[in-house]
Protein backbone atom coordinates (compact mmCIF):
# COMPACT_ATOMS: atom_id res chain seq x y z
CA UNK A 1 0.00 0.00 0.00
CA UNK A 2 1.42 3.49 -0.92
CA UNK A 3 1.59 5.66 1.56
CA UNK A 4 1.61 9.89 1.01
CA UNK A 5 1.56 12.96 3.61
CA UNK A 6 -1.95 14.78 2.96
CA UNK A 7 0.12 17.65 2.02
CA UNK A 8 1.99 15.65 -0.71
CA UNK A 9 -1.48 14.45 -1.95
CA UNK A 10 -2.33 17.94 -2.15
CA UNK A 11 0.59 18.93 -3.53
CA UNK A 12 0.69 16.22 -6.36
CA UNK A 13 -2.99 15.37 -6.63
CA UNK A 14 -2.82 13.99 -10.23
CA UNK A 15 0.19 11.79 -8.84
CA UNK A 16 -2.29 10.73 -5.87
CA UNK A 17 -5.37 10.29 -7.82
CA UNK A 18 -3.13 7.66 -10.04
CA UNK A 19 -1.46 6.11 -7.59
CA UNK A 20 -5.38 5.10 -5.74
CA UNK A 21 -6.66 3.75 -9.09
CA UNK A 22 -3.39 1.28 -9.19
CA UNK A 23 -3.68 0.62 -5.59
CA UNK A 24 -5.29 1.84 -2.19
CA UNK A 25 -3.47 4.83 -0.71
CA UNK A 26 -3.17 5.66 2.84
CA UNK A 27 -3.08 9.58 3.92
CA UNK A 28 -1.00 10.47 7.06
CA UNK A 29 -0.98 13.45 8.49
CA UNK A 30 1.91 14.21 11.58
CA UNK A 31 2.84 10.60 11.08
CA UNK A 32 -0.56 9.54 12.00
CA UNK A 33 -3.27 7.35 9.57
CA UNK A 34 -5.65 9.86 8.72
CA UNK A 35 -7.14 8.35 5.44
CA UNK A 36 -7.23 5.67 2.59
CA UNK A 37 -8.28 6.87 -0.85
CA UNK A 38 -8.99 3.86 -3.37
CA UNK A 39 -10.84 3.77 -6.69
CA UNK A 40 -14.46 4.10 -7.20
CA UNK A 41 -14.07 0.85 -8.60
CA UNK A 42 -12.81 -0.95 -5.26
CA UNK A 43 -15.56 1.26 -3.25
CA UNK A 44 -18.59 -0.12 -5.53
CA UNK A 45 -16.89 -3.56 -5.65
CA UNK A 46 -16.61 -3.36 -1.58
CA UNK A 47 -20.40 -1.85 -1.08
CA UNK A 48 -21.63 -4.13 -3.38
CA UNK A 49 -20.66 -7.12 -1.19
CA UNK A 50 -21.47 -5.33 1.99
CA UNK A 51 -25.20 -4.88 0.38
CA UNK A 52 -25.30 -8.66 -0.93
CA UNK A 53 -24.20 -10.06 2.51
CA UNK A 54 -26.71 -8.04 4.35
CA UNK A 55 -29.32 -9.08 2.65
CA UNK A 56 -28.56 -12.89 2.84
CA UNK A 57 -27.99 -12.07 6.97
CA UNK A 58 -31.54 -10.57 6.66
CA UNK A 59 -33.16 -13.41 4.85
CA UNK A 60 -31.66 -15.95 7.24
CA UNK A 61 -32.72 -14.18 10.26
CA UNK A 62 -36.31 -13.40 8.32
CA UNK A 63 -36.71 -17.42 8.05
CA UNK A 64 -35.88 -18.41 12.06
CA UNK A 65 -39.21 -17.27 13.04
CA UNK A 66 -40.77 -20.11 11.35
CA UNK A 67 -38.32 -22.66 10.55
CA UNK A 68 -40.48 -25.51 10.29
CA UNK A 69 -41.43 -23.38 6.38
CA UNK A 70 -37.72 -23.99 5.54
CA UNK A 71 -38.04 -26.35 2.83
CA UNK A 72 -35.72 -29.38 3.32
CA UNK A 73 -32.35 -29.49 1.63
CA UNK A 74 -32.02 -32.30 -0.86
CA UNK A 75 -28.45 -31.83 -1.15
CA UNK A 76 -27.55 -32.33 3.09
CA UNK A 77 -29.25 -35.04 4.48
CA UNK A 78 -31.03 -33.73 7.73
CA UNK A 79 -30.50 -29.58 6.56
CA UNK A 80 -32.85 -26.95 5.01
CA UNK A 81 -31.91 -24.30 2.38
CA UNK A 82 -33.78 -21.12 3.73
CA UNK A 83 -34.49 -19.18 0.82
CA UNK A 84 -32.04 -15.97 -0.22
CA UNK A 85 -34.93 -14.44 -2.53
CA UNK A 86 -33.43 -12.16 -5.35
CA UNK A 87 -30.37 -13.02 -5.42
CA UNK A 88 -28.61 -16.37 -6.64
CA UNK A 89 -27.24 -18.34 -3.50
CA UNK A 90 -28.76 -20.93 -1.52
CA UNK A 91 -28.35 -21.45 2.41
CA UNK A 92 -27.69 -24.55 4.33
CA UNK A 93 -29.28 -24.53 7.80
CA UNK A 94 -30.28 -26.96 10.53
CA UNK A 95 -33.10 -26.31 13.06
CA UNK A 96 -31.82 -28.01 16.30
CA UNK A 97 -34.69 -26.93 19.08
CA UNK A 98 -35.13 -22.99 19.12
CA UNK A 99 -31.86 -22.35 17.12
CA UNK A 100 -31.16 -22.18 13.37
CA UNK A 101 -27.71 -22.95 13.12
CA UNK A 102 -26.07 -21.65 9.40
CA UNK A 103 -24.10 -23.97 7.72
CA UNK A 104 -22.97 -22.73 4.54
CA UNK A 105 -23.90 -20.27 2.19
CA UNK A 106 -23.37 -21.05 -1.64
CA UNK A 107 -23.28 -19.37 -4.83
CA UNK A 108 -26.11 -21.30 -7.45
CA UNK A 109 -23.39 -21.36 -9.44
CA UNK A 110 -21.47 -23.67 -7.74
CA UNK A 111 -21.66 -27.43 -7.84
CA UNK A 112 -22.33 -28.29 -3.98
CA UNK A 113 -21.79 -30.65 -2.33
CA UNK A 114 -19.09 -31.45 -4.98
CA UNK A 115 -18.21 -35.05 -4.66
CA UNK A 116 -19.77 -37.81 -2.42
CA UNK A 117 -19.07 -37.64 0.81
CA UNK A 118 -18.19 -34.11 0.65
CA UNK A 119 -18.98 -32.54 3.99
CA UNK A 120 -18.80 -28.44 3.41
CA UNK A 121 -16.90 -26.51 6.03
CA UNK A 122 -19.14 -25.38 9.44
CA UNK A 123 -21.08 -28.48 8.83
CA UNK A 124 -20.25 -30.49 12.17
CA UNK A 125 -19.52 -27.29 14.42
CA UNK A 126 -21.95 -24.82 12.43
CA UNK A 127 -20.50 -21.69 11.24
CA UNK A 128 -23.65 -19.07 13.21
CA UNK A 129 -26.19 -19.98 15.57
CA UNK A 130 -29.31 -17.79 15.47
CA UNK A 131 -31.73 -18.11 18.39
CA UNK A 132 -35.14 -18.75 17.04
CA UNK A 133 -37.93 -15.71 17.62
Amino acid sequence: MKVMTARGARNHIGEFLDASRREPVLITRNDRSVGIMVSIEDAADTLTAEAVHSRIVAEIEASRVFPERIRASTRIPGARDPVVRGLPYVAFAKVPGDVLIVLNVVHTAREFPARRGYQPPGIAQGIAALPRG
